[in-house]
């Protein structure tokens, strides 16, 4: 009886510790390598994705002495995805990633996580804009996708002028190789469109029982055993 308390009091005490959280973060992992720490960078026309094929530290995309940077070619107005430095009219925040929309809405820059394993997860999406233009602001919204197709589209909001910020916080379920992420849109105005974006995400670990409930449990387990014990008895007499 007493050996098989113990066992149980063991197991419960292992089942009942929860798995601690797993947290990824765009910027600290961004690295001008696309698919780095679980993120993807490139752009959408609200359909499909395609990742940023080039990286660079000079040239169109020169945000600065070493910084690094992707984006899709090296001619015309481009979207871009950088850390730090500063271009033209562009104060790139030194804390978060720049993301800097194509002027059509075809080239919207993305950010989207790649779920290693199928779970929940919790966000937290803060942008920024930082271009000093006095542009129409800039369009984002969530998205899902899966194989390169996006399945869903959140609601879109607005960052109305070139001082504005906003936040996108939530869970979402995924699957295994699901993507989730932001889109930053131009809204129109491809002068006033550099945005910086801050994009954390946590696995939600599953909930188990709390302790007093396997308390009872062993409690239970325990009259349970008690009695078998004792009627073996009784019928052995």
């Amino acid at each position: 009886m007493n050996k098989l308390l113990v066992t149980l009091s063991l197991a419960a005490a292992v089942v009942a510790a929860p798995a601690a959280a797993v947290s990824y973060d765009a910027f600290t992992s961004f690295n001008g390598v696309n698919g780095s720490g679980s993120f993807n960078y490139g752009f959408t026309d609200n359909t499909t994705l395609t990742s940023f094929n080039v990286s660079a530290t000079n040239g169109l995309c020169a945000l600065g002495t070493g910084s690094t940077c992707l984006y899709y070619s090296d001619t015309g107005n481009l979207p871009q995805a950088s850390i730090g430095g500063s271009y033209s009219t562009v104060a790139v925040p030194a804390n978060a990633i720049l993301v800097h929309p194509g002027n059509a809405a075809t080239l919207s820059d993305y950010i989207g996580f790649v779920a290693p394993n199928a779970g929940s997860y919790t966000y937290t999406i803060n942008l920024e804009s930082v271009g000093t233009d006095t542009g129409t602001g800039t369009g984002y919204r969530t998205f899902t996708s899966l194989a390169g197709v996006v399945t869903s589209l959140g609601t879109r909001s607005l960052l109305p002028t070139y001082t504005s910020t906003g936040t996108l916080t939530g869970t979402q379920t995924l699957a295994l190789g699901e993507v989730f992420g932001v889109i930053v849109d131009f809204n129109g105005d491809y002068g006033g469109d550099s945005t910086g974006v801050n994009f954390s995400i946590a696995t939600v670990p599953a909930t188990v029982p709390e302790p007093a409930t396997w308390g009872l449990m062993i409690v239970g387990f325990g009259m349970v055993g008690f009695s078998a014990r004792r009627r073996r008895n009784v019928v052995a007499a």
